[in-house]
């Protein structure tokens, strides 16, 4: 009998601000730390897999935090590990949380390129009031500019979807 596929969660838990709305478990000013947690994810996720061997995954969510905070070549690893170590299915939804501020074109080819199909960007509000009252103002500005990176569609691709978050409730 085949296992049932499995959801795999991964929680990045840094960010550059903490938004006053924000109740997740997030660390600002760590950044330092990201790569020896990347290597203790990486070691988490074979032991993982090492104790319920072949283990099929239907979706991958990396969240947080702010996951867009790690390198292209970190996601590579981490995405590698999983792919590696767990029976990824082929049609998997493989999901990343990202804040509009570290989006550029490049950044968003490698993230497609890594095998992300699912892009979640956490807007917050498209006015600039409502951002800097609930972000650090420097979190505020310019949140548009990485999601008109790609004005010809060049990242669209079949199985391409994307979430764009935009809530912000009246005080």
């Amino acid at each position: 009998m085949t296992p049932s596929p499995h959801a795999l969660y991964i929680h990045i838990p840094f960010c550059t601000t903490k938004c006053t709305y924000c109740a997740f478990n997030t660390y600002t000013h760590l950044e330092t730390l990201i790569p020896a947690f990347v290597d203790a994810l990486v070691n988490e996720l074979k032991i993982a897999a090492g104790e319920q061997p072949n283990t099929p995954l239907a979706t991958v969510f990396v969240g947080g935090g702010t996951p867009s905070l790690l390198t292209l070549e970190q996601h590579a690893r981490i995405l590698s590990t999983i792919r590696s170590h767990f029976d990824l299915d082929t049609g998997a939804e493989i999901s990343i949380e990202t804040n509009p501020n570290d989006l550029d074109l490049t950044y968003l080819s490698g993230l497609r390129h890594e095998g992300y199909n699912r892009l979640s960007v956490g807007m917050q509000s498209a006015n600039e009031r409502e951002l800097a009252a609930v972000c650090a103002p420097a979190r505020s500005r310019g949140r548009h500019a990485g999601l008109a990176a790609d004005p010809a569609g060049r990242l669209r691709q079949r199985q391409s979807r994307l979430d764009l978050w935009v809530a912000v409730s009246n005080p």
